[in-house]
């Protein structure tokens, strides 16, 4: 699958898939559309520049197939230089006039700020993902004026703040690492980093069960390039289990990774020593296992990394007996790495390297662990949700060549849908911005009693803001949990939601055939919801508890279109007591529907249905 963007028009090719005789393709972004062909291509038009998610998902008559997602930026058009002049002397006599004009050089930039000593890292740095957004937070650093922070991923870029947090927006799913260095009017601070995932809503999930979120990213080489500058020089000292590396300066170098490599293959530790750091030519290793360790270190030079040399060191005792494998320079790095993850393992899977007799594994996260295969493919088992980092390195008699790496997600489960939480007898709802004058109040704090609505913030219930898709979702599954309804284990995940609470409510209610979505694989959580749209929730959680709309059941609304999908259902609505209309004649069925509104006609609903007997299946 490709995306190719033009100036205002994406366009999306395709591999035709086996079986399918149309394909559903849509575009998340400035805008949202979707669209249905029997080709394998399709172009939308008159979008504005920005980063847009496309997924295309193969159908066969009305049934959904697996799909495929994908990421594809429009960029904006590129300003015209410009230039500035103003009139500098002007001489006029009685038959000529002559202006001279001179071009004003642009501002010098701000030159970069020197280190200042006084200024600590910033400590407590975290970072919280959203769809297309990260947050990072840390702890104010004395002396500090401002901040600046970097971020390296699907863009570089940096910025400056005085504050202790700062958001990134319009990011695409995928791995991104964040600095941030403490700013005074003396200067620069050493940095602090750290990583956040945005995990990929947009990969297709098909039943009975959603396939593993797969994230994967390029590690920094952990091997060198042959034939290392011989300027260039590494040592070590020891003192007891610590391992102090030291090199010589690089010219043009911001940063290096120092690396040590146990000569059992295990433990293999790296530091990223980043530009501004006190002492760039040293790093000291604690707690080592004892043994003999192969020890090198790499300069980044005009984003190339090269070697800036290598030495061994032993930790405590004589060194092992076995040193490892020497480097064979006649091996290259495999090729094609590839992760699949499920709910606790990962695979990876690789290309045959020419003249390796087997492969050495390594895997950081969760736990470190080095396994050797003949085989170009290895499963590791029993692992916990997170991210795994891993390494492969071609392994022939003469010694190890260099290895490559990749990134992987487990995805947590998502939870179960929301169940219902009824306040302990005798403790009455309350909410701090609910007067008692409201007129669905009543209704309202009998919703929250009975564990159908719940409020927001701080004792708080926001009564007359309109509800989303996604803030419906809890009370309505929530509501069919109180009829006495089940959530099936099977319901689809919409492509539009990352796996979560959300994801597990709306997958109830498509199962139970409460919603079909905005699509068969959307369902617009950021949508406000109509009074139409409401009407038919209501009334097929009606109908699947069992009951039917009276026969009588007549449209009493002018502004409902008679062959609208919702006109029956607003009928029957009107007809069973639940709604009086906006007046007597009018319904307003493309008008929001409030919070407050949401919880009455919860209550309504269970109210009838109690009235009425039995409940949902019954």
């Amino acid at each position: 699958m490709t995306c190719t963007p033009g100036t205002s028009s994406i366009t999306v090719t395709w591999t035709a898939a086996a079986g399918a005789d149309s394909y559903e393709v849509s575009v998340w972004g400035d805008a949202e559309r979707t669209t249905t062909t029997t080709g394998t291509s399709a172009t939308f038009g008159g979008l504005s520049p920005g980063i847009y998610v496309v997924s295309v998902v193969s159908m066969r008559g009305d049934e959904t197939g697996p799909g495929n997602g994908a990421g594809c930026r429009i960029e904006a058009p590129s300003d015209s230089p410009t230039t500035t002049t103003v009139p500098t002397t002007t001489t006029t006599t009685t038959t000529t006039t002559t202006t001279t004009t001179t071009t004003v050089p642009p501002a010098e930039p701000d030159p970069e700020p020197e280190y200042d000593p006084a200024l600590a890292a910033p400590a407590n740095m975290s970072c919280s993902a959203g769809s297309s957004s990260i947050t990072l937070r840390w702890d104010a650093v004395a002396g500090a004026e401002s901040y600046e922070v970097a971020m390296w991923g699907e863009a570089e870029i940096m910025r400056t703040t005085t504050g202790t947090s700062i958001t990134f927006d319009d990011l695409q799913p995928g791995i991104y690492v964040f600095g941030v260095y403490a700013i005074s009017s003396n200067g620069i601070g050493p940095g602090e980093g750290v990583g956040c995932l945005i995990q990929d809503s947009n990969q297709p999930v098909s039943d009975p069960a959603p396939p593993p979120t797969t994230t994967t990213t390029t590690v920094p080489p952990a091997t060198e390039p042959p034939d290392p500058p011989a300027d260039h020089s590494v040592s070590c000292s020891v003192d007891g289990d610590t391992m102090s590396v030291q090199w010589s300066a690089v010219a043009g170098a911001v940063q290096f990774w120092v690396w040590g490599e146990h000569s059992s293959g295990h433990p293999r530790v790296g530091q990223l020593v980043w530009e501004g750091d006190i002492d760039k030519t040293r790093h000291t290793f604690v707690s080592m296992t004892e043994g003999t360790y192969s020890v090198w270190v790499e300069a980044l030079v005009d984003d190339v990394y090269q070697e800036v040399g290598r030495t061994n060191c032993t930790v405590g005792g004589q060194p092992e007996p076995d040193p490892g494998p020497e480097y064979d320079p006649a091996l290259v790095a495999p090729a094609n790495m590839s992760c699949s993850a499920g709910s606790s393992a990962i695979t990876l899977r690789w290309d045959a390297v020419a003249g390796a007799e087997s492969y050495e594994v390594a895997v950081w996260g969760e736990a470190e662990i080095m396994r050797t295969t003949s085989d170009t493919s290895i499963t590791f088992d029993d692992l916990q949700p997170g991210i795994y980092v891993f390494g492969v390195y071609a392994i022939s008699s003469n010694g190890i060549g260099p290895g490559e790496g990749v990134g992987c997600l487990i995805s947590p489960p998502d939870p179960p849908p929301n169940t219902p939480v009824q306040l302990p007898e005798g403790q009455a709802a309350s909410f701090g911005d609910l007067p008692d004058t409201h007129s669905l109040g009543p209704e309202v704090l009998a919703a929250a009693q009975r564990g159908i609505v719940t409020g927001t913030t701080s004792g708080n219930y926001e009564p007359n803001r309109p509800a989303t898709r996604a803030e419906v979702a809890a009370p309505l599954v929530r509501l069919w949990q109180v009829l006495g309804g089940d959530c099936p284990a099977d319901g689809t995940r919409f492509l539009d939601i990352a796996p979560g609470q959300l994801r597990s409510d709306a997958a109830c209610l498509q199962a139970v055939g409460i919603t079909s979505g905005t699509t068969p694989s959307t369902y617009s959580p950021s949508k406000l919801v109509t009074r139409a749209q409401t009407a038919s929730f209501l009334v097929r959680m009606w109908r699947l508890a069992g009951r039917t709309c009276p026969v009588d059941a007549e449209l009493a609304f002018e502004d409902v279109d008679p062959s609208s999908v919702h006109a029956d259902n607003i009928a029957c609505l009107h007809a069973l007591g639940l709604t009086t209309g906006k007046t007597p004649t009018t319904y307003d069925p493309g008008g929001s529907v409030t919070r407050a509104q949401v919880a009455a006609f919860g209550v309504r609903l269970d109210d009838l249905v109690k009235e009425t007997g039995g409940g949902a299946g019954s």
